[in-house]
């Protein structure tokens, strides 16, 4: 879970850009905006796994929208109070 800022992939694919350019990491962090332990991290990530993209979210679903189908399933099976 993050308890911070979370970068987007435009920030990330110039993280790797700049890294890739020879450009200090404390330099693209004071660009960026962030720390130099999150510009780490990601130049970490790239260098073991080759990938530069977002992680997936953790925690619960978000909730679904009740569809028309669904309301009107709703409305037939839930008595009406007079």
């Amino acid at each position: 879970m993050t308890h911070g800022l979370e970068l987007t992939e435009f920030q990330i694919g110039g993280i790797i850009y700049c890294w890739k350019a020879k450009v200090k990491q404390k330099i693209i962090a004071q660009v960026i905006g962030c720390s130099e332990a999150i510009v780490c991290n990601i130049i970490n990530r790239y260098k073991k796994a080759h990938e530069a993209t977002v992680r997936p979210r953790t925690g619960a679903p978000t909730k679904k929208l009740i569809t028309a189908e669904i309301y009107r399933n709703l409305i037939e099976t839930i008595p009406r109070r007079n």
